[in-house]
């Protein structure tokens, strides 16, 4: 299975609307809903909505494929009533046009941590802006993770509660972002572990976090209080 995560603006004054449609999937249309995504092959697909400091609202999408190219392709040629419904809706809400192919350079995962699930994990999703020129220093970053920091990083996280870890580069016309996902029994919990009682990874790490996005982890009042909230979990 193959994954695609990306960031989508809520254009002005679609905010609510966006939300209700959210609803509106995994309620009174969630059986056309579950029966296209299962017809165009998808087997997983997760929505959070992201209200930013400024104001502005973006969804981030995790989508499960099995093959993205040609679940996308599929898509967009799809002439089903439910699938029309839903791209005028993405359209009208979001500006993503699902009757072409996406433009753009495609979603980068840039690191990957994984450990044994101690029972149930809930998700969550968020993304940051990274700061202009920095955007190399994160895919650095990542990979001193990945490599050289893996082991002492993957401990700090499973103390903290953290079964996973994602990140992924995500350039748009609004600048790059980079998005992170977590799966953790408590995913905000494990993170304010990380906050409180910061490892030496952990420090290492909000440094190298405030220089590619500007944001101080290290100090707890620059953490979100009002995080993404879900409004689709769906997997086959």
């Amino acid at each position: 299975m193959a994954v695609l995560m990306f960031v989508a603006p809520v254009l002005p004054g679609q905010t609510e609307a966006n939300r209700q449609f959210g609803k509106e999937l995994v309620s009174t249309r969630q059986k056309e809903h579950v029966a296209s995504r299962k017809r165009l092959g998808w087997t997983s697909e997760q929505v959070w909505h992201q209200v930013n400091p400024d104001g502005s609202v973006i969804i981030i999408p995790r989508l499960g494929m099995d093959d993205p190219e040609k679940t996308l392709k599929a898509l967009a040629a799809s002439t089903d009533p439910f699938d029309v419904y839903f791209k005028k809706k993405v359209l009208e809400q979001n500006g993503l046009d699902f009757n072409k192919p996406l433009s753009g350079p495609r979603p980068e995962k840039i690191f990957d941590l994984r450990s044994p699930p101690a029972g149930r994990v809930t998700h969550l999703a968020s993304a940051f802006p990274i700061l202009p020129g920095k955007t190399q220093k994160t895919r650095e970053v990542a990979k001193t993770l990945s490599g050289p920091k893996r082991q002492e990083y993957q401990a700090a996280s499973q103390a903290a509660g953290l079964v996973t870890e994602e990140w992924w580069i995500n350039q748009t016309p609004k600048g790059d972002f980079v998005i992170a996902y977590w799966e953790a029994p408590n995913p905000v919990d494990a993170i304010l572990h990380s906050v409180k009682h910061p490892t030496e990874v952990d420090r290492w790490l909000f440094q190298a976090m405030k220089e590619t996005t500007g944001i101080d982890f290290s100090d707890l009042k620059n953490v979100p209080t009002k995080w993404p909230e879900t409004i689709i979990d769906w997997k086959a």
